[in-house]
């Protein structure tokens, strides 16, 4: 997968969860709905190092501040 493609979805990700955390299953959503695979978001995750919580029924996904 060309790094193109992969700072692509980081930004659209690191935008996306700039408000603070959300559900993966809405990420998952937004991104599909841009076309956007989950070999994309998950290279795109780890490129951003976005952190999760277990809620218990639910996880979420959060980009850390610079110090965490």
């Amino acid at each position: 997968m060309p790094d193109i493609e992969i700072k692509y979805v980081s930004c659209v990700l690191a935008e996306y969860l700039a408000d603070g955390p959300k559900p993966y299953d809405l990420v998952k959503a937004h991104c599909a709905g841009l076309g956007i695979s989950k070999t994309k978001l998950k290279a795109a995750r780890k490129e951003l190092n976005v952190k999760t919580i277990n809620t218990g029924s639910t996880w979420l996904w959060y980009v850390p501040d610079s110090g965490e």
